[in-house]
């Protein structure tokens, strides 16, 4: 704000106005007069003055759409919710007006609109040129199912010739005088649930939509598929004889494995579903095992517990883990000495499942494992709350239970389940069911009820196990509560739509009305056998009309939410504590008197499937660069999941002793093995009538041996010294260094040729005839292609990405000069060296091949190793 030092008319103007005669007046006019008492004349003046200049900045409106769910995307172009953020919203601009006025008699406030979207009072913008919108974060899902989300930054208009927004300027090819609407990201993404392994990621980034004389359409235009991960996370572990036969495991009622084992084994983790690259580990011996393969060694113990867990790369990560009980076989028996018959397996039987008198199908008795004088067993499924009763002897409580079993003997067993003692009892409906227009009948269905809830959503969909109907269930436990006043109280989960309050609340109260129904129907059932008490019975929530529901009733709604299906319910209330009587399995196990040959081990079994090969398919991307409605580039990349030789060896067990591959820090696993990155780009600049053709591929960073390898990896087994690998990797290594020319910049981007003497061409092959020098490993991680056409004459240059890691022993007359550890080289990668062929501009047509090295590119020297 500024105000000029001048006298103001209009303050004069009143004063002169006030008559001599009022006195009370005085003292204000002798100040007045104090300050100026020529009001009139030129300025500066102290008298009060009425003209001022103020600029103010208008924080613009916010806008939160509840429907929209913060989120952000990955470098891999998938967009995931963003749990840091509470909402989304959309920000209008500030707005900068002027108020202005002056000291004349005739002066009035002035108000003028300077600018749209400025950050501060200091920014200078330009009324015709302005941000209409942004939002925050710029990526966002729509609505919970995380199927379809946008990404949307902001928009700019800019109409003004003589200014133009920072963000245009950086855009190649424009000043200030452009004119149109810049936009710089709109996208698209797209999961359906049809296709839960692909997403698709569409849009436009530095969209440039010129008007008047900038007419034209400029940005990069973008498709991208990419593969989610297909399903849930599968582990499955095989054991293997040293002679590579499978093992059988055995599945326990827990969900844990138990497997008989030889002394010695290999242990095979086995991955699929989810997206690759997956990372598994064991543990056992009390320690963790990186990697896919492992030794188990049970000479000296008769049992181990094992844990396996795997892991994949998906953006919402995936895990999986199995509890494995393994015990060692005891050898054959094969002293003359022995005259011990074997003894006969023992067997288990069901021979009946009642609930409340009425005959099931489940829980049956099954076997858990046996030995020679005792027989484990329990319900499948099992429930820990299991009551066993063997024979007479007085009951035990567990998931399953050990019997004592000699040749010839015969157990009965009894097992009785319970719910346990509870204060209500719960029925469950499908979604959204009963509608508003369902038949009077619904309820009478046994069908549209459960003691178990619904799986999904769907109209049709499955009760969750054991999924037996609610009278079945609780029918029982009903007629414990003969004359009792019984309160029914209705459910609805919350979707997080608070305009959807009403209509829960008349869901939740059409739930408790079926479950009077179906009691009050109960109460009358033509079999007295299966007739329950007539209840005093009340429903809640109460009929409020055309009210809107309770705030107390709408609060407690609002906390219904995950696990949605367990509100999708009414329940009965109001009685003191009962126990649910469960269902009652009875059977018999036996152990024959008469001795049985003994069957082979079952732990030879047919070998499970082995898992499918990976999903060759990782991601695809196509890219569209318009430059004012002039075609420029075209980009295709994406990612590949090649098997290679090493996992489908694993894939098919063919692993023997002394191949497992080890990666140090991973064990037997280098997770993103054949990964490949891949590029094909064209560029045209008609300008300067060039043309320009680029191919590359390479793989993963994370890829320990690159496309390609030879000698070994840090923690493998050494291999011996070999001639050819010298040679190679010698050359590669010391070319660029031995170069007689070099680039006066080596960053400056461009790719030097190399210009090699005789001498320098032999030192190579010296080196490695000499045995000084020794070189690990040569790995290709990458090559390049780059192609260009100029005015008609055209020059390729081929580059590679190569590591070359040697070790060193120097020694003479007794003193070693040097000494590089095989186990610890020095690894030295180069990111560009290779070729350059072609005719290049004043070469008269004459073609050239000569060496090249782009150092620009990068390099790297390892030197972490001890010696090196």
């Amino acid at each position: 704000m500024s105000a000029p030092r001048a006298a103001g008319a209009i303050i004069s103007a009143g004063l002169a106005s006030i008559p001599a005669s009022e006195t009370a007046f005085n003292p204000v006019r002798e100040v007045l007069n104090a300050w100026d008492d020529i009001p009139a004349d030129a300025p500066p003046s102290d008298y009060p003055g009425t003209a001022f200049s103020l600029e103010l900045v208008l924080a613009g409106i916010v806008l939160r759409p509840p429907f929209l769910k913060p989120a952000k995307m990955t470098t891999e172009g998938l967009l995931l919710a963003d749990s840091s953020r509470q909402d989304v919203t959309f920000n209008l601009p500030k707005i900068k007006l002027l108020l202005n006025q002056g000291s004349d008699a005739q002066a009035r406030l002035e108000v003028s609109l300077q600018s749209l979207g400025v950050a501060s009072l200091d920014d200078g913008g330009d009324i015709a040129a302005a941000e209409m919108i942004s939002m925050t974060p710029p990526y966002a899902l729509i609505g919970e199912s995380g199927v379809v989300g946008f990404g949307f930054k902001s928009a700019v208009l800019d109409l003004s010739d003589g200014y133009t927004p920072a963000a245009v300027l950086q855009q190649f090819g424009f000043d200030e005088s452009w004119t149109g609407l810049y936009l710089p990201e709109i996208r698209l993404f797209v999961a359906p649930h049809g296709m839960e392994d692909f997403a698709v990621n569409a849009g436009v980034r530095n969209l440039l939509i010129g008007l008047g004389q900038s007419s034209g359409i400029t940005g990069d235009f973008e498709v991208m598929v990419i593969n989610q991960g297909a399903g849930d996370l599968g582990l499955q572990a095989v054991f293997l004889t040293p002679d590579n036969r499978v093992i059988g495991v055995e599945p326990l009622p827990d969900g844990s494995l138990e497997v008989a084992l030889p002394a010695q084994s290999r242990l095979l983790l086995e991955i699929s579903g989810g997206k690759a690259p997956y990372f598994g580990q064991a543990s056992f011996g009390g320690s963790d095992h990186a990697g896919l393969v492992h030794d188990i060694d049970l000479s000296s113990n008769t049992e181990l517990n094992i844990s396996v867990s795997a892991r994949d790369s998906s953006s919402q990560q995936k895990t999986k883990t199995l509890s494995i009980k393994a015990y060692r076989l005891s050898p054959a028996n094969t002293s003359t000495g022995n005259t011990s018959s074997p003894v006969s397996p023992a067997s288990v039987k069901t021979t009946s499942i009642t609930l409340d008198g009425v005959s099931q199908a489940t829980p049956a008795l099954t076997l858990v494992r046996q030995d020679s004088s005792t027989i484990t067993i329990s319900l499948d499924p099992p429930s820990a709350n299991t009551s066993w009763k063997i024979g007479n002897n007085p009951p035990e409580i567990g998931a399953s239970v050990t019997i004592p079993l000699a040749a010839g003997e015969t157990k009965p067993v009894e097992a009785s389940l319970s719910d346990g003692t509870v204060n209500s009892i719960n029925c469950y409906f499908r979604f959204d069911q009963p509608g508003s227009t369902t038949p009077s009948g619904f309820a009478l269905d046994y069908n549209n009820s459960n003691s178990s809830p619904a799986v999904d959503p769907s109209s049709s969909t499955y009760w969750m196990p054991p999924a037996i109907p609610f009278m079945d269930k609780f029918r029982a436990a009903l007629r414990q509560l003969n004359g009792a006043s019984l309160t029914l109280v209705g459910s609805a989960s919350y979707e997080l739509n608070d305009a959807k309050d009403k209509y829960n609340y008349l869901l939740s109260r059409r739930r408790a009305e079926a479950l009077r129904q179906l009691l009050e129907s109960e109460a009358n059932h033509p079999d007295p056998a299966q007739r329950i008490p007539a209840f005093t019975l009340t429903t809640a929530p109460a009929d409020i009309g055309a009210s809107a529901p309770p705030s107390a009733w709408v609060s407690d709604w609002k906390t219904h939410s995950s696990p949605r299906n367990l509100w999708w319910k009414a329940s009965i209330e109001g009685f003191g504590p009962i126990t649910i009587p469960g269902s009652i399995t009875q059977g018999e196990v036996t152990r024959p008197a008469a001795a049985q040959p003994v069957p082979p081990p079952p732990a030879l079994t047919t070998p499970p499937a082995p898992p499918q090969a990976p999903d060759w398919f990782r991601s695809i991307a196509l890219k569209v660069r318009i430059v004012r409605d002039q075609f420029v580039a075209v980009e295709l990349s994406g990612e590949l999941d090649f098997e290679t030789a090493a996992e489908e060896k694993l894939r098919n067990r063919g692993v023997g002793s002394g191949q497992i591959p080890q990666f140090e820090g991973l064990g037997s696993q280098n997770p993103s093995d054949g990964i490949v990155k891949y590029l094909i780009l064209y560029q045209t600049d008609p300008a300067s009538q060039t043309d320009q053709i680029k191919l590359y591929l390479g793989a993963d960073p994370n890829d320990k041996d690159g496309l390609l390898m030879t000698g070994q990896l840090p923690g493998q087994p050494l291999k011996n010294p070999s001639t050819g690998r010298n040679v190679l990797g010698m050359t590669a290594l010391f070319t660029p260094l031995l170069a007689e020319t070099a680039p006066a910049s080596p960053t400056d981007g461009s790719v030097a040729e190399i210009v090699l003497s005789t001498a320098a061409l032999g030192l190579p092959i010296a080196l490695a005839e000499l045995g000084l020098f020794n070189v690990e490993r040569v790995v290709l991680y990458g090559g390049e292609l780059n192609v260009i056409n100029r005015a008609g004459q055209w020059v390729s240059t081929l580059l590679f990405d190569v590591e070359t890691a040697i070790s060193a022993d120097i020694e003479l007359g007794g003193i070693r000069f040097l000494e590089i550890p095989r186990d610890k080289p020095l690894a030295v990668r180069y990111k560009a060296i290779g070729l350059k062929m072609g005719f290049p501009p004043g070469s008269n047509d004459r073609f050239q091949l000569r060496p090249m090295f782009d150092a620009s590119k990068g390099y790297s020297i390892d030197l972490s190793g001890p010696g090196a």
